[in-house]
């Protein structure tokens, strides 16, 4: 997986799923389910993912439950744990240890869930940064409402940046500032979002080198074939056709 040789890990992921527990079984699916979406199997993959997303909250969400999560989507974070930390937080390390297993699944099948339905991938979304407020993780916290923020993005079709995604992306970095040294991830991510803000207002030379450089800087980081860079190297494909700089597709 971590290769990029998406086919090879969702049949190795497959084959693990059939021999271990449940609590690793889940683990195993959500893994098979990334590296199939990742091969561009995306009927195979979807379905997994759905049969996924369904063991992690033990059934499907209610209508009501999918409309609560896009409310809470769309007011921008008021009703998230606030910045100053969340009133309850987990002390035990093997709870803590499973809450944060608990969360990782959740965000990456969010992240992913959300592209198909977008209502059950923020709705995961939200459980998985409950769960990281619990922990007080500062930078995985952050990291959800970067993906808040491009999601408000991807939604919006005005020329001009989002209300809902500034503060969203406002929220992350504030709270990315308590983090000593941040992973490469939120750092790229933080400046891809400041790329697609000046894309989506007509910055295109500021939009296409920051975009480039991101790129660059997770090639430089053996993240070559991955979907994040896949990811950017579309957005940069979308720039050069708006511009009429045909021969960049060579």
């Amino acid at each position: 997986e971590r290769a990029a040789r998406y086919t090879e890990a969702a049949e190795a992921w497959a084959r693990l799923a059939a021999r271990v527990g449940a609590d690793d079984r889940e683990d195993a699916l959500g893994h098979e389910a990334y590296c199939l979406l990742a091969a561009n199997q995306l009927v195979e993959g979807y379905a997994r993912l759905r049969e996924v997303a369904g063991f992690v909250r033990k059934g499907p969400a209610s209508r009501l439950v999918r409309l609560g999560a896009g409310l809470r989507f769309l007011l921008g974070g008021r009703w998230l744990p606030p910045d100053h930390g969340p009133a309850l937080t987990v002390t035990s390390p093997d709870l803590a240890a499973l809450q944060r297993r608990r969360a990782r699944r959740e965000l990456q099948l969010g992240m992913l869930l959300g592209y198909f339905d977008l209502l059950d991938g923020i709705r995961l979304l939200l459980c998985a940064r409950r769960r990281f407020a619990r922990l007080a993780d500062w930078e995985a916290l952050a990291g959800c409402d970067f993906l808040f923020a491009q999601f408000a993005h991807a939604g919006s079709a005005e020329a001009r940046e989002p209300a809902v995604a500034r503060r969203y992306q406002a929220r992350a970095e504030r709270l990315l500032a308590r983090v000593p040294e941040p992973d490469l991830v939120q750092r790229l991510m933080q400046r891809f979002l400041d790329g697609l803000t000046a894309m989506r207002t007509g910055r295109w030379d500021e939009a296409e080198t920051t975009m480039t450089r991101v790129r660059d800087e997770w090639e430089a980081a053996g993240g070559e074939g991955t979907f994040e860079q896949l990811y950017v190297q579309l957005h940069l494909g979308w720039l050069a056709a708006g511009r009429q700089r045909l021969e960049a597709f060579d």
